[in-house]
């Protein structure tokens, strides 16, 4: 019984050290759910966003559901939240 614990104890460590390590994350945005579900979705379909700084609504658009202006540290884009489906994602300059 001992060694079958010293034997999965550093396989325990390990995998906590992932799910609490920022890089595992995949950045460290910000603690507002709408810019980490909106930057996590956004690098999920390959576009660049290092850390979610925040996430507006978008006021242009006001009837469209979903809306949001993501600002990340290198880019600023147009996010429309469809559930279950793709994000439409523009690069806003």
């Amino acid at each position: 019984m001992r060694y079958l614990f010293f034997s999965i104890a550093p396989v325990i460590a390990t995998t906590g050290a992932l799910f609490i390590s920022p890089a595992a994350r995949g950045g460290d945005d910000s603690k507002d759910p709408s810019v980490s579900v909106a930057a996590k979705q956004v690098r999920k379909q390959g576009y660049p966003c290092g850390t979610g700084i925040s996430a507006d609504k978008d006021q242009r658009h006001p009837k469209l559901k979903g809306g949001w202006i993501l600002k990340c540290d290198n880019a600023i884009y147009h996010v429309h939240l469809v559930p279950r489906r793709r994000a439409e994602v523009e690069r806003v300059d």
